[in-house]
């Protein structure tokens, strides 16, 4: 089962230290890092990253995401709310986060079927003229 879009929003602001391990986020916060997490989303699908995101409005929503693919969203969900909040990331946290973004990505390649229609047609020796 995946997690619910608060405890992804809740994980990022406690990897960035913006709330306290059992505080919940405020209602602005949510709808924010909700804001931020469909955009860092819409962007990752028009680069080729699809992981089955819809945009997501509540906060008590279970996720669309696999469950393999919750741990590293939740990273690079963090990464796009430093940006927008401003916060300088770790060292730590970085390396994490681009573990995230490569683990994604491969991902993606490996899931991503090929579009051959520029090669030209297979011949084959049925069509060559031996027989």
């Amino acid at each position: 089962m995946s997690a619910t879009n608060l405890e992804l929003v809740q994980y990022a602001l406690l990897k960035l230290n913006v709330n306290a391990e059992a505080a919940l986020p405020s209602a602005e916060q949510g709808v924010v890092c909700l804001n931020v997490c469909n955009d860092m989303m819409a962007n990752m699908s028009a680069n080729g990253i699809k992981l089955g995101w819809f945009p997501q409005v509540n906060l008590q929503d279970i996720s669309p995401l696999k469950n393999q693919d919750v741990g590293p969203v939740k990273l690079l969900l963090c990464a796009s709310l430093a940006a927008h909040y401003g916060i300088t990331a770790n060292e730590l946290l970085l390396a994490e986060i681009e573990g995230a973004g490569l683990s994604l990505a491969k991902r993606a390649l490996r899931y991503t079927e090929a579009d051959l229609s520029e090669l030209p047609r297979a011949q084959g020796i049925f069509n060559s003229g031996w027989f």
